[in-house]
């Protein structure tokens, strides 16, 4: 469990630079013309990183469930209070499908933009690149919020 505002940003940092890799890996993979393919790899990558990201922070259910009684309710009732849609939840294709579909107008752009030549391929990757971004940073903002309302709890009084 992390401990001290400096190991928080450190996780905060090397979670973002995995995001911005995963994001680029998207990007390229929206810039093949296949219609639905870059949807199908932002889902299976969201679904190792947002799992990935999750255990950086030490909310994952198995990490959760480790917790002493009391500490893990803590950690839930925070949970529930920040509203985080992947914290402390096991990753499912559905999970994930549904917090696509609410950026559905990018990923339509998406779509229709690869039938356009050249630009449509950038057009593509530039918005699967920040569709990815959007949800996995926000993930990561939701641990930073949950484990900052569990270290002030565990602060002296």
């Amino acid at each position: 469990m992390i401990r001290t505002s400096d190991e928080l940003d450190e996780v905060r940092r090397t979670s973002r630079a995995l995001v911005r890799r995963r994001a680029k890996a998207a990007a390229v993979a929206a810039a093949v013309p296949v219609p639905g393919l870059d949807i199908a790899v932002d889902a299976a990558l969201l679904i190792k990183v947002i799992p990935q990201i999750s255990r950086s922070f030490g909310l994952t259910p198995e990490q959760l469930d480790k917790l002493d009684s009391p500490r893990r309710m803590a950690a839930y009732k925070v949970i529930r209070k920040v509203g985080a849609k992947f914290a402390g939840t096991v990753i499912t294709a559905e999970l994930v499908a549904r917090t696509l579909a609410t950026i559905g107008l990018d990923l339509a752009i998406e779509s229709v933009a690869k039938y356009l030549p050249f630009a449509g391929a950038v057009v593509s990757s530039v918005i699967s690149y920040q569709v990815f971004r959007r949800i996995a940073d926000a993930h990561i903002e939701e641990c930073v919020k949950i484990v900052q309302a569990m270290m002030e709890e565990d602060a002296p009084c």
